[in-house]
């Protein structure tokens, strides 16, 4: 995979969840996340490298793999096989991300969990993508968002 979208394209972020349950048969929303990956008609599904590094990691993780971890070398494989549907590519990091995070994590009290969230709020705010997620709480930031349902 070796294109990138330019901001002008329709298109997808997934978060980290989507992208397992898109891959994992047995992952408890992959129903939901195939039936989008099945019928979603954007040109572009991005990632990112926090997506891309998420997705490596809960693979070979045996807690998120329910004691059937994948070797570093199937994980990578499974990304491999994602990246040969045209429509998987990497979006860039355009120079607004810092301005974006900064606000979207501008919260008065330590709040650990906010920074991925903002992160990938801010990555598809600067990339002009829908940020798919099984997480609700995305709405909370002004960004377009498809929440799908298990």
């Amino acid at each position: 995979m070796t294109r990138a979208m330019s901001k002008s394209t329709r298109s997808c972020f997934p978060d980290i969840n989507v992208w397992l349950a898109v891959v994992v048969e047995r992952h408890i929303c992959n129903d939901a996340a195939s039936r989008w990956w099945n019928h979603d008609k954007s040109e572009a599904i991005g990632f990112c490298r926090f997506t891309q590094l998420g997705l490596l990691r809960h693979l070979t993780n045996a807690g998120t793999m329910k004691g059937r971890p994948l070797t570093n070398r199937q994980a990578w494989a499974v990304f491999e096989t994602l990246a040969t549907d045209t429509r998987v590519c990497f979006f860039p990091e355009w120079p607004a991300m810092d301005g974006l995070l900064k606000t979207y994590a501008d919260v008065s009290q330590a709040a650990t969990n906010l920074w991925g969230d903002a992160y990938l709020a801010a990555y598809a705010a600067v990339n002009d993508a829908t940020l798919v997620s099984f997480d609700k709480g995305f709405a909370k930031f002004p960004v377009k968002t498809l929440i799908l349902e298990p």
